[in-house]
């Protein structure tokens, strides 16, 4: 999967909105309230996941979730350092290591929403302390790799995770040339 290019064409998109709002004189530069709107939908669409009743409508809520994860890093302005050995051995530990040792797939899902769940708070919290860069950082990562664990668990291939976005990230742009 190709993140770096997922977070550019959110950046993109999340201008492109951004612009429309500003043309219109709403406020788009306070921070705080961007960033707990983006976490409040992205918390949302996660749930909306639980609600899905067949695998189409949960990768089409699932690239929802991913939308706003990949705005929120936008916002904080968070470079994930892709190319890095240490972001490589991460995230081929985390796709190669799908499920939790002794639960079936059904028990690591719930197992993994739970963590999704915490590691939100803490994010939001850290959010917060934006002078402690670091801990930011380690907890926007943290977030996002156990997000994209959970698409693997729910048997998501890297492809059909990309090919869903870009699909997504089209029609999002259409929705607001449209004004949906």
């Amino acid at each position: 999967m190709n993140i770096e290019e997922l977070f550019e064409k959110q950046k993109k998109l999340d201008d492109f909105i951004m612009g429309k709002f500003d043309a219109r004189g709403i406020k788009t530069t306070e921070y705080d309230k961007l960033l707990s709107f983006r976490l409040l939908s992205f918390i949302v669409e996660v749930g909306e996941i639980v609600e899905a009743t067949n695998r189409e409508e949960t990768l089409f809520e699932y690239i929802d979730a991913l939308h706003f994860l990949l705005s929120i890093g936008n916002l904080i302005d968070i470079k994930i350092p892709y190319k890095s050995e240490s972001f490589k051995k991460s995230y081929n530990f985390m796709v190669l290591n799908i499920g939790i040792e002794g639960l079936d797939v059904y028990q690591s899902i719930l197992v993994s929403f739970s963590k999704l769940s915490n590691k939100t708070k803490c994010f939001k919290y850290w959010s917060i302390k934006r002078n402690v860069k670091v801990d930011l950082f380690d907890n926007y990562l943290d977030l996002f790799l156990n997000f994209i664990y959970l698409g693997h668990l729910l048997e998501f291939t890297d492809l059909e995770i990309e090919t869903a976005y870009i699909k997504k990230n089209d029609i999002n742009y259409r929705r607001q040339v449209e004004s949906y």
